[in-house]
């Protein structure tokens, strides 16, 4: 391009001299015609510019991450110019596209009048959230290749990205048990227990007597039968702020931490509270899939705002919990906390990030009896949880 320009210009100053030295209606011409070449130039990539038509279409605008799904685009000329030296370039920030599948390859294409150019390929989502794919820019240059236009985002496409799933077949790494029998507590369907007596009323049935008490009474008592308080894993998942170039790959390694984890338990019959800060305190109870289906929904776009969210792991109430998983890529604030709630329940921190052999160990022996899991950015988080590090 910068060679033809040059070229362009020494021919336009030649000209001027030319006519201006000789005169004449043959120089005039020559350097009228050395003016007139960039002036055609430019307004032909102004009419493709206007013209080029680009149509994209995707299999499935609901994905999880890094699942591939079938990508087609298509340049198209519709009229009666030829176009020439056009290259395309995709949006590569949040997802791939693959050029090796692509049609002869993503160099520059020449479309004849008429003539359209579909390329089929595939796609992959790099990140949780909901934005736009595919084709980023189109760039278009004249024949002499005097000028270049670029048409950003001709044709938008979004697509609702949702974070992995891991199904687990343990939950070794956070020493709670292997199986049911041996988790915390196992919830069984119209589990009762007594918890008090009252007279015997018309319509009670007879199963619910108390002989033994009623013998010694004088008169009969039925049992008052109420469901148990049902226990649950408590999962904290820490959503403060995350900084650098690592911060949605961070976010997305905790919440898939979070949900592989409930997954489990919810295949197990094991309730789970999700607590985390977005932006203030929220809580979501996980006992059927119906109850993690609205959750994974939310996770799409759970927002990393606050500057702390331990402030909320000091006064919260866990209830009934049987145990508390603490899910952070920063484990300074919580280890205070978390010392005394050690001494209630079961606890375990899952540290997301790299961390040297020498930081692990300090933070073991802080943490004390909690249980610490460390997830490196290069390992597979199913592979962790089953095994532990």
């Amino acid at each position: 391009m910068k060679k033809s320009r040059i070229i362009c210009l020494v021919y336009i100053v030649v000209a001027a001299v030319f006519a201006s030295f000789f005169g004449g209606s043959f120089s005039y011409a020559l350097f009228y015609a050395g003016l007139a070449v960039p002036a055609v130039c430019f307004l032909y990539v102004f009419f493709v510019f206007a013209r080029l038509k680009i149509y994209q279409t995707i299999d499935s605008k609901i994905v999880v991450k890094g699942e591939k799904t079938g990508y087609n685009y298509i340049l198209s000329n519709e009229t009666g110019v030829y176009f020439t030296s056009i290259t395309t370039e995709f949006i590569s920030d949040y997802s791939k596209v693959d050029l090796v599948a692509l049609k002869g390859g993503n160099g520059e294409i020449s479309l004849s009048p008429g003539q359209r150019s579909e390329n089929k390929t595939e796609l992959v989502c790099l990140y949780r959230g909901e934005y736009k794919v595919g084709v980023k820019a189109v760039i278009i240059k004249d024949y002499l290749g005097l000028f270049t236009l670029r048409r950003k985002y001709p044709s938008t496409m979004n697509i609702r990205v949702y974070p992995r799933v891991v199904k687990l077949g343990s939950l070794a790494a956070l020493n709670f048990g292997t199986d049911v029998k041996s988790l915390p507590f196992s919830v069984k369907p119209g589990e009762e227990l007594d918890s008090d007596l009252r007279a015997f009323a018309f319509g009670d049935s007879v199963r619910a007597v108390n002989w033994k008490v009623s013998a010694k009474r004088g008169e009969l008592l039925t049992r008052r039968r109420t469901q148990p308080p049902k226990e649950s894993i408590a999962i904290y998942i820490d959503t403060a702020l995350i900084h650098g170039e690592k911060k949605i790959p961070t976010e997305d390694r905790i919440l898939e931490a979070a949900l592989s984890i409930a997954d489990f338990y919810l295949e197990r019959k094991v309730g789970v509270e999700m607590i985390y800060c977005s932006p203030a305190l929220c809580r979501s109870r996980i006992n059927t899939t119906e109850d993690f289906g609205w959750f994974y929904d939310a996770c799409i776009n759970l927002q990393f705002i606050r500057n702390d969210t331990s402030e909320f792991l000091e006064n919260i109430n866990l209830g009934n919990a049987s145990a508390l998983i603490v899910i952070t890529a920063r484990e300074r604030p919580f280890l205070s906390r978390l010392m005394s709630l050690s001494a209630e329940l079961k606890t375990c921190v899952i540290l997301t990030g790299n961390r040297e052999s020498g930081e692990l160990s300090r933070i073991r022996e802080s943490l004390g009896k909690t249980a610490l899991v460390h997830i490196p950015d290069d390992a597979e988080i199913g592979n962790i949880l089953e095994r532990g590090n």
